[in-house]
């Protein structure tokens, strides 16, 4: 299954799983597109996890990471944060590189913080 979390298939996925199952999914995912050269896993879309979803996102990282240890995977944050806001990479190893959404000030010149 591909696609974007505006498909929908995130949601079921996140919802209907257990952590076991979101890894296994993980695996799979990373398994599926391990062999193909220009591939990086941007994950998150532009939110913040709350504590409900933490745990199934690191562990769809850590399944995909198994899988497919090659390529890149970062987190798109919310609004003016950056990945390693969110995953602090000296405890999330699968985080290889810091992604930060800084959107409103530089697009508008307008602080937007008081919005998050």
């Amino acid at each position: 299954m591909s696609g974007s979390a505006v498909d929908g298939f995130w949601d079921q996925i996140r919802d209907n799983n257990t952590l076991v199952e979101i890894r296994q999914y993980g695996e799979w995912y990373g398994n599926r597109y391990k062999d193909f050269p220009n591939v990086m896993y941007l994950l998150g879309g532009t939110r913040n996890p709350n504590s409900e979803i933490f745990d199934k996102i690191n562990d769809l990282t850590e399944g995909l990471k198994t899988s497919d240890p090659h390529h890149l995977i970062t987190y798109h944050a919310g609004h003016e944060y950056s990945s390693t806001d969110i995953w602090d990479p000296a405890i999330y190893s699968w985080l290889d590189f810091n992604a930060t959404y800084a959107y409103s000030i530089v697009c508008y010149g307008v602080d937007f913080s008081w919005y998050v």
